[in-house]
């Protein structure tokens, strides 16, 4: 009998902690570029940058994505990117646990406009 109460004691208080650990980010949001916006940029070129609230905890990473594939995966909340084709894009980026779970999310649809190459 000690033993069941035991483990259910060590249950709730890995349960409890999981919970907090998961619910502490209270904002993760693309700020570059905005959602809906559209980038005049004859070369391609887009900044983006994630916006984190509370910092990033030890333990956890930033997975950025655009168009499904992955750009960056680690501490860094902006990445330079070049020669992007023109049309619609979409952003992604998740805390990532240490066991690969996601925890928090967001993202932002963007167009590209590039002038013409005839």
């Amino acid at each position: 009998m000690k033993l069941i109460l035991f483990l259910l004691l060590i249950f709730c208080f890995f349960s409890h902690s999981h919970g907090t650990e998961h619910s502490s980010y209270t904002k993760l949001s693309v700020s570059n570029p905005a959602d809906g916006s559209a980038i005049r940029s004859n070369n391609g070129d887009v900044s983006i940058s994630i916006v984190l609230e509370p910092s990033l905890r030890s333990g956890h990473r930033i997975l950025i994505t655009m168009d499904g594939k992955e750009l960056s995966n680690g501490l860094g909340q902006s990445v330079s990117l070049t020669n992007i084709d023109r049309g619609t894009h979409t952003v992604g980026a998740s805390v990532i646990d240490s066991s690969s779970n996601a925890i928090i999310s967001g993202s932002s649809t963007f167009s590209i406009l590039r002038a013409s190459q005839n």
